[in-house]
C-alpha cells in the first residue's frame, strides 16, 4: 500500500467520524518508506494538507533501528547468526530430544530446555534469546558434539553431522562467548526502556527523558569501559573452561586484511575491547543519539511548560514562546500569553521539588483552564504529541492523551493518529469516540 493510499484512507476516515482534521497535531508511525517518506509518504502528504500535524517517528521503532545497526560489527553480526542458526538446528524433533537429554544431564536445575529463536524484527527481543544461550550454553556444546561425531542416533544423517559439525565450530571459538556476553550485557541497559515506552500513560517528554537517562548510563558506561570489559572478558574465560573451548588469543595478523577487525593489542583481552566492545557501545550511543534527535527537540518544547523544569533552567520562557508561535491559532487568548506565564512560574515557585509535576500530562492536571487557558491549551496539545506507534501484536492503548490505532494492513505498519480538540479537556475526540463507542478506526 503505497503512503497516498494510506494518507488518503487515515484522513477519510476522520472525516467519516465527523472528526475536523484542521485540529490534527499529531501523527506516529514507524520508519518504513510509505509512511515516513519525505515525499510520497503518508506522514508528510497528510503534513501538506494540515501543517501541524507533527510526525513523530516510533521511538520504540528508532530504538530497534539503532540496535540493529549497532549489530553491524563483524564479531556481533557473526554470533547473532549463529545464535539463530543454532536454535533452527534445534528446531528439529529429534535433535531437540537430544539437547533435552544433556540437560537434563549437565544442567539438572535448568528449566528451559529449549534454544530460543531470535526475533527477526524486533531486535530488544534478541535479549531474552541471548540469556537462554548463555544459560543452555554447556548444555548446547555438549548436544552439538554428540551429534557432530556420531554419538547419538541423529548422527546417521550425514547433512546433520555436517551442520552439527560447523555449528559446534563456531560456537566454541573464544569470540563467540565473548560477543555473547558482552552484547547481552549492553542490551541489559536497554531492555527496561523498551518496556517503558509502550506504557499507556506515557507522552513524548516522558518518553525522551527515558532515552536520555539510558543515554547518560550507556555514556557511562563508555566511560569505564576498561574495567567491565575486563568483567566480562573474565566471564567468557569462565564459561569456555568449563565447557573446555578455545581459549583466548590475538587472532593471526596480517597486511591486508578487510573481513575482520586488524588491530594492534598486546594481549586478547585489549584485543577484543578494541575490536569487539568499544566498537559495539560506541555504534549504539552514536546511532541512539542521531535517530532521536528530532524526537528529542519537540520534547524540549514540551518540558518548557512543566513546573520541574520551569525551576531549573533559565530559558524555559523563550521555549515556550517558541511553542506559542508554532500554536499560535489554537491559543484561546493570545495576548494574554505573557502574564499567564508570569503566574504560572510564580504559582510552582514555591513549592517543594518532590511535590513538582514533571510531565506535560501531570500539569495540565494541576492546570486551571479558567486560570490559564492559554497554557492549558498548550499543555493538551503536548500531552497528545505520540511516542510509540500502534502495531498489532500490542494492546489499544486508551491513554489519558490520545491514541487513534488503525488496524494494521500491508502497508500501514501500526499508524497512531493524536487529535487535538480544543473543548475535550484531557482526552480527544478520536480517542474518546473509539473508547467511548467502540468504533473501529
Amino acid at each position: 500500500m503505497t503512503g497516498e493510499a494510506v494518507a488518503s484512507t487515515i484522513l477519510q476516515k476522520l472525516d467519516e467520524l465527523g472528526l475536523n482534521c484542521d485540529n490534527l497535531r499529531g501523527q506516529g508511525y514507524d520508519g518504513s518508506g510509505s509512511m515516513a517518506g519525505i515525499r510520497k509518504g503518508a506522514s508528510s502528504i497528510v503534513l501538506q494538507k494540515y501543517p501541524l500535524a507533527t510526525y513523530i517517528h516510533c521511538c520504540s521503532h528508532i530504538l530497534n533501528l539503532s540496535i540493529a545497526s549497532s549489530c553491524s560489527v563483524v564479531l556481533v553480526r557473526n554470533m547473532m547468526g549463529t545464535v539463530s542458526e543454532v536454535s533452527k538446528f534445534f528446531e528439529h524433533g529429534k535433535r531437540q530430544d537430544k539437547l533435552e537429554e544433556v540437560i537434563e544431564s549437565e544442567l539438572p536445575e535448568v528449566r528451559k530446555k529449549r534454544v530460543k529463536p531470535l526475533c527477526r524484527t524486533r531486535w530488544v527481543e534478541r535479549h531474552d534469546s541471548l540469556e537462554v544461550f548463555v544459560e543452555l550454553y554447556p548444555a548446547i556444546i555438549g548436544a552439538l558434539s554428540d551429534i557432530a561425531y556420531g554419538k547419538d542416533s541423529v548422527s546417521s544423517n550425514r547433512e546433520t553431522t555436517s551442520d552439527a559439525n560447523g555449528l559446534l565450530s563456531a560456537i566454541e571459538k573464544f569470540s563467540f562467548p565473548l560477543a555473547l556476553v558482552v552484547v547481552y550485557n549492553i542490551l541489559s541497559y536497554i531492555k527496561g526502556l523498551t518496556v517503558l515506552l509502550q506504557q499507556r500513560s506515557i507522552n513524548i517528554v516522558q518518553g525522551i527523558t527515558l532515552v536520555q537517562d539510558v543515554l547518560g548510563q550507556l555514556k557511562e558506561l563508555r566511560e569505564e569501559l576498561d574495567d567491565w570489559n575486563k568483567i566480562w572478558f573474565q566471564m567468557a574465560v569462565e564459561i569456555a573452561e568449563e565447557v573446555g573451548t578455545e581459549k583466548p588469543s590475538i587472532p593471526r595478523m596480517c597486511n591486508r586484511q578487510t573481513q575482520r577487525s586488524n588491530v594492534e593489542a598486546d594481549i586478547p583481552e585489549v584485543y577484543y575491547r578494541r575490536s569487539l566492545t568499544a566498537p559495539f557501545l560506541d555504534h549504539l550511543l552514536q546511532e541512539m543519539e542521531d535517530r532521536f534527535t528530532t524526537n528529542a527537540n519537540i520534547a524540549t518544547l514540551g518540558l518548557c511548560l512543566v513546573p520541574s523544569s520551569i525551576c531549573k533552567k533559565d530559558d524555559w520562557q523563550t521555549h515556550v514562546n517558541n511553542l506559542a508561535s508554532l500554536y499560535q491559532g489554537d491559543l484561546p487568548a493570545p495576548l494574554s500569553l505573557q502574564t499567564e506565564l508570569h503566574c504560572w512560574k510564580h504559582k510552582w515557585i514555591h513549592v517543594k521539588t518532590d511535590d513538582l509535576p514533571e510531565s506535560p500530562i501531570e500539569a495540565l492536571n494541576k492546570c486551571d483552564s479558567r486560570l490559564f487557558p492559554n497554557i492549558s491549551t498548550l499543555l493538551r496539545i503536548m500531552s497528545t504529541i505520540p511516542v510509540t506507534s500502534w502495531g498489532q501484536a500490542e494492546p489499544v492503548r486508551h491513554m489519558t492523551g490520545v491514541q487513534a490505532p488503525l488496524s494494521s494492513r500491508p502497508g500501514t505498519k501500526g499508524a497512531t493518529l493524536r487529535y487535538h480538540v480544543a473543548t475535550q479537556p484531557v482526552l480527544n475526540g478520536c480517542g474518546a469516540h473509539h473508547v467511548q463507542n467502540g468504533t473501529s478506526l
